[in-house]
């Protein structure tokens, strides 16, 4: 596992448009990037399968109503694996990568609150913090101290009191809607060509700016605009269409909301500079226009 994966060579890959020659369309570029993706994750990264149950449940009933969302159906595979993500998950073209921490946290985050009835307590800032440490070692390629051994906990999150039956069940509730709404967003952006249109806008870029001649003021408008401009105006477009799709397959929005309240926590954890919230708007602004879609769409 610390053998450095090349996917984030591979995204630079995507933006800057350097595939083979032998690739005749955008489409057949982008299928290309898949197989590399999803080659050097099942190579490099164990696939976890603890959460098989779960996802197979919830892509069921997301398939029910994927037509009807977006008038079209598309053949989307995911793994799950402890990556260099961290507390994260990325879609590609057709292939969605699920960090193992992810769920992990948001089992736990479930599980909280079922046992203390809300967010505003030390247990949820202990958990964001140790959380917010975790990724950001993986996000740097440490992986020491995984022990999955321990099926249960094997990031070592703090352990959250002894649950009764109802609250049990409760947090199993509230696991799959968390799930549910991070696959209706990934989701999203695999069924709305969400990296399409970043290529196609890189390409538009290399023509402005002449790239062959003028490397490096493409190199930093490149950087400015991919990595925030555009991304957060397709964050907010993926986050209103998983709404709908969570929503027309009959989940509530509960789900979506307890984990974008615990990334307001996971904002002060990890830092303004964090990657992910560079590229993504606030996590109460996207509280916000996601309620805000839910009337919309309410049926």
């Amino acid at each position: 596992m610390k053998k450095k994966i090349i996917a984030v060579i591979l995204m630079l890959v995507l933006f800057v448009g350097t595939f083979s020659v032998l690739a005749q369309s955008l489409e057949e570029q982008l299928q290309m990037q898949d197989r590399m993706i999803y080659t050097q994750f099942t190579t490099y990264y164990p696939r976890d399968n603890r959460y098989n149950t779960f996802f197979g449940e919830i892509a069921t009933n997301l398939n029910s109503t994927i037509v009807d969302v977006f008038g079209q159906d598309k053949d989307i595979i995911f793994y799950v694996c402890p990556s260099h993500f961290g507390f994260n998950a990325m879609s590609f073209y057709r292939v969605i990568i699920f960090d193992s921490l992810l769920l992990d946290s948001l089992r736990h985050l479930a599980m909280a609150r079922a046992y203390y009835g809300d967010l505003d307590n030390e247990y949820i800032d202990e958990l964001a913090q140790s959380v917010g440490t975790i990724s950001r070692k993986h996000q740097s390629r440490d992986f020491s101290g995984i022990n999955f051994r321990d099926q249960n906990n094997p990031f070592g999150l703090p352990p959250v009191g002894q649950l009764t039956p109802q609250q049990s069940a409760k947090a199993q509730e509230l696991f799959k809607g968390m799930l549910a709404s991070w696959m209706c967003h990934e989701g999203s952006h695999c069924m709305l060509d969400h990296v399409k249109v970043r290529m196609q806008e890189v390409q538009n870029m290399q023509k402005k700016f002449h790239y062959q001649g003028n490397r490096k003021q493409f190199a930093n408008s490149l950087n400015a605009y991919a990595y925030a401009k555009i991304n957060q105006k397709l964050e907010k477009e993926a986050d209103v269409m998983a709404t709908r799709w969570l929503i027309e397959s009959g989940y509530s929005i509960e789900g979506f909301i307890l984990w974008l309240k615990f990334g307001e926590k996971l904002e002060k954890a990890m830092g303004v500079n964090n990657a992910y919230l560079r590229t993504h708007p606030k996590c109460s602004e996207r509280i916000r226009y996601i309620k805000q879609a839910a009337k919309e769409y309410k049926k």
